[in-house]
């Protein structure tokens, strides 16, 4: 079909591709409450037919957590061609600009107004520790949507991962298996696990993260000490042994001690470490080196087969320390 030239062409051109079968010029007649309820129920259709594309023509995204307007959408705000409306078709364009606004925003996995959803929230955080959020996606009976929405929360946790720099949970995630049927859980449109086991692996891999944070705050420990405990594992661990415990505090005091000593390091513009001045590589790299020999001195106490110099384990914590002399943690 060839790009809507006007408003009565933008009206049948959204009827033919999304709302054949459906009387969606009822929605005039309908309360706030029952559009919103009409929004989710046909989105939820929408997305379980995999006929969303046509929401292109309309939106774009220009940012991670914003999208804008395409040109095509002009005959909908032309004054005149809105003149030319009657009231009906006036709250029918309504409806067609939001509803292709909230079906962009689950595809495209951004942030949400919760209060689309009918959910009464005091934050519209897409994190895991939001608990009206969460419940909405575990019991609606939109599953289609509730699937994107694990999803939004299962990117949002990873990309949280990465920049606080928490490998071990970071991996873990990105690598999440469904027990079930030995699934890797990717984006909904690539997914054939149902909805039920979808939502509940990414959940459950998300409550277990945010308890075992939350835990080791409880146990007085600093978030770089939760994350080096789960280094020296090489993966992600829903308990804490307090032994290694102990080992995760004295590697950080040592990072935080040495690391006054090349503070300025972490002021450096440009971050490139090949693109630095010599004397400003000679004194990462001793940073980085002094680390890794701290390591060893620590590692004596484990037994054998621990942090292995060509480990997972080992590769995190020299990553650690390499991240902390660019002065991230600054």
């Amino acid at each position: 079909m060839a790009r809507p030239r006007n408003a009565k062409e933008l009206f049948d051109f959204i009827k033919k591709r999304a709302f054949a079968d459906v009387d969606v010029a009822a929605v005039v007649n309908m309360t706030e409450a029952e559009q919103q309820e009409f929004m989710l129920e046909q989105t939820d259709r929408l997305l379980a037919e995999d006929n969303v594309t046509w929401i292109d023509i309309f939106w774009t995204r220009n940012s991670d957590f914003e999208r804008e307007m395409r040109q095509p959408y002009a005959p909908f705000f032309n004054p005149k061609e809105r003149e030319a409306m009657d009231d009906d078709e006036k709250m029918l364009c309504a409806f067609y600009i939001t509803m292709s606004g909230f079906v962009f925003d689950i595809v495209t996995h951004m942030p949400l107004e919760l209060n689309q959803l009918g959910i009464v929230a005091e934050t519209d955080d897409m994190f895991v520790d939001n608990e009206p959020l969460v419940k909405w996606i575990e019991t609606t009976k939109y599953e289609s949507i509730a699937v994107h929405l694990a999803y939004t929360l299962y990117q949002t946790a990873i990309n949280q991962m990465m920049e606080c720099f928490y490998q071990p949970a970071q991996d873990h995630l990105a690598e999440l298996i469904c027990k079930e049927d030995y699934t890797l859980i990717q984006r909904p449109i690539m997914e054939d696990v149902p909805a039920p086991l979808y939502i509940k692996t990414i959940i459950t891999a998300l409550k277990a993260i945010d308890h075992h944070i939350s835990e080791g705050l409880a146990m007085g420990l600093c978030p770089e000490e939760i994350f080096i405990h789960d280094d020296i594992y090489g993966y992600f661990v829903e308990n804490f042994d307090m032994d290694i415990v102990e080992v995760a505090k004295r590697l950080n005091s040592y990072l935080n001690t040495e690391y006054k000593k090349y503070h300025w390091l972490g002021r450096i513009a440009d971050t490139n470490i090949r693109q630095q001045p010599p004397h400003i590589k000679k004194q990462m790299n001793e940073f980085v080196d002094g680390f890794i020999d701290k390591v060893h001195e620590e590692r004596k106490d484990f037994g054998e087969g621990w942090l292995k110099d060509d480990s997972l384990a080992m590769g995190y914590l020299i990553a650690f320390a390499e991240h902390k002399a660019y002065g991230d943690f600054d």
